[in-house]
């Protein structure tokens, strides 16, 4: 795993630790109304259990080099996370996820992160397929996604909850 990936003079992706548990949480709680309008993920859980889970995840998935969680920073502000999950080294494929903080939104922040976390993905780690997948109310991450080239292959029927509803989601593919 990278120490860190240099997004541009102020943003940064540092894997997250144990260290982090607190800002996460922060996060988390400070953004809860927020991310209820998106997806049930985080919303609708404990955050100090959300947060748990999630650090849990990342230890496996680094000892298991099955995946990479990192922490979004802009000029030392902690503004949210993205991964890459299910990595198959055997297929050559992962899942790629992310969040931002509300005040962090609508800044350009997801789409410079993810394109360096694409190239990561593709040119480093030798991976040829990426998928991801969004509430089909997201239209932010919707349209994130198919500017960087990824394309809507499938909807998964009510696979999240929205404000308290089911809603399906989109499962994108990027291929190399």
């Amino acid at each position: 795993m990278p120490e860190a990936l240099q997004i541009d003079s102020n943003l940064v992706l540092k894997p997250i630790s144990v260290n982090d548990e607190q800002i996460i949480f922060d996060a988390v709680k400070n953004n809860n109304k927020f991310f209820q309008k998106f997806d049930s993920f985080i919303a609708d859980k404990d955050p100090k259990e959300y947060v748990k889970n999630i650090l849990v995840r990342a230890t496996i998935a680094h000892k298991e080099r099955s995946g990479l969680f990192f922490g979004l920073w802009l000029h030392d502000e902690f503004c949210g996370m993205f991964n890459v999950n299910e990595i198959d080294w055997k297929e050559q494929k992962g899942d790629v996820g992310y969040w931002l903080t509300e005040g962090h939104t609508g800044q350009g922040l997801a789409t410079k992160t993810l394109k360096v976390l694409i190239g990561y993905c593709f040119n480093e780690l030798k991976l040829k397929q990426l998928s991801a997948s969004t509430a089909t109310t997201n239209v932010a991450s919707i349209s994130l996604l198919e500017r960087l080239g990824f394309v809507n292959v499938m909807i998964k029927k009510n696979a999240c909850v929205v404000k308290g509803k089911p809603v399906d989601d989109f499962v994108f593919h990027k291929f190399l």
